[in-house]
């Protein structure tokens, strides 16, 4: 069922305007985890996911209205999805359904495109958003399909495919993204192509086992070199077209209205109205969409994730979540380090690895942890490093990493199921 939900969820995305079809989506979910949840591990990180949960929860009820009720299911779902892949039992699998997912929606983008269709004047500039609402949730579909998409380099045995996804991934996917005048997504695609091309550099060395053990000096050449392809390219690009992706790169002016689109300002009002409330609220919060009042400056959301917990949850709810994303970094160093994983369960790892990057950079200019069609994926792939048929580990494995097996941040081994003891 699962599967189905997440083959479905980048086709509603593009479907936007018939929010019954996300509710549906939601509605799936929680019919699929209600029976399921005495199945998941009891574990330090999902208990701090459902203490936060709690806070979310108390912030939920302190203002109950359609936008807040519509916020808190978005965020609860993704949650879900975090305890849900869990239980995934062939992740193998689920990459291919997604992959296959975003083929609809990637295709129907290029043809508007290709017909000079799905455009807006959004500041003055021509930007393209396809079948999307925001130029963002398109730049957000590239991003997420050209992750997705790698899989066909790897593991298609047709060349022609290959060649389709290797177009896709370097020609169409930043021409779209680009076309979408979207700045911080223009960026972690740079981020993403990098992390590619040194993944399919250690593929090719037959060593895709452990970026961290691939040659430094080889990884620090091509990240340098792909930097100066990337920013080169941009540069030739906004030299040859009007776009509104310009950058003013100098000390006082990097955090500036320009730059961030207004959105420096935002921040500093949502903070200095934070913190003039009293100290009951600074710690524990307001209520979920607190921050649209707080900001004065333009009158729209927080476009940060963490400053939007902070308002909803205060401190003690924001410093939930940092933990629990700190145990998520830190489970996946601790898969990291093991040397036998095959070149599919590395792949696995490096998807999330990819996901997990792209969530965090693109949430500090934008509240993607309402966003289904981030925080969905972002969640559901961090539960993945909790699922032990993503990797296993053996006692002896995790005594020379350094773990011991009874950790709840510790399930990983390659060794068979037959060998194989779970601690309970």
């Amino acid at each position: 069922m699962m599967n189905l939900i997440l083959f479905m969820k980048p086709i509603v995305d593009m479907l936007w305007q018939y929010k019954i079809l996300l509710l549906a989506l939601i509605g799936g979910v929680v019919l699929y985890m209600l029976p399921q949840y005495c199945k998941v591990r009891i574990s330090f990180t999902n208990s701090l996911l459902v203490f936060f949960s709690i806070m979310l929860t108390i912030s939920f009820f302190n203002k109950i209205d359609e936008n807040t009720s519509s916020t808190y299911l978005k965020v609860i779902s993704a949650f879900m999805l975090f305890f849900a892949a869990q239980l995934n039992q062939d992740i193998n699998k689920t990459l291919k359904v997604i992959a296959a997912s975003y083929i609809i929606p990637s295709v129907y983008s290029l043809l508007l495109y290709l017909t000079d269709n799905g455009y807006v004047f959004w500041g003055g500039i021509r930007t393209f958003v396809g079948p999307y609402y925001y130029k963002t949730d398109l730049a957000i579909a590239v991003i997420l399909s050209v992750i997705f998409f790698r899989k066909a380099l790897y593991s298609s045995k047709s060349g022609f495919l290959k060649i389709i996804a290797g177009m896709y991934i370097l020609v169409i996917a930043p021409m779209l993204i680009l076309t979408a005048n979207s700045r911080m997504m223009t960026i972690i695609y740079g981020v993403i192509i990098i992390y590619i091309i040194v993944e399919r550099l250690a593929l090719s060395a037959k060593r895709l086992t452990n970026l961290i053990k691939f040659s430094k000096v080889k990884k620090i050449a091509v990240v340098l070199l792909s930097c100066i392809v990337l920013v080169g390219g941009y540069f030739v690009y906004d030299s040859l077209t009007q776009n509104a992706l310009k950058i003013n790169l100098s000390s006082d002016e990097f955090f500036s209205q320009s730059n961030t689109q207004g959105r420096s300002g935002i921040w500093s009002t949502i903070i200095d109205n934070f913190l003039a409330g009293d100290t009951r609220s600074i710690m524990f919060g307001y209520y979920i969409g607190k921050d649209f009042e707080f900001n004065t400056y333009m009158g729209n959301d927080a476009h940060n994730s963490f400053l939007k917990l902070l308002v909803a949850t205060g401190f003690y709810g924001l410093s939930l979540y940092v933990l629990f994303l700190l145990l998520i970094i830190y489970k996946i160093r601790a898969i990291s380090k093991l040397t036998d994983l095959d070149n599919t369960q590395r792949f696995a790892v490096n998807t999330i690895i990819m996901v997990l990057l792209f969530f965090l950079i693109s949430g500090m200019t934008q509240s993607n942890i309402i966003f289904t069609q981030s925080s969905w994926y972002a969640f559901y792939f961090m539960g993945l490093l909790y699922s032990p048929n993503l990797v296993q580990l053996s006692k002896t494995q995790s005594i020379q990493v350094g773990y011991n097996l009874a950790s709840p941040i510790n399930q990983l081994t390659t060794v068979p199921k037959s060998s194989y003891h779970r601690s309970l």
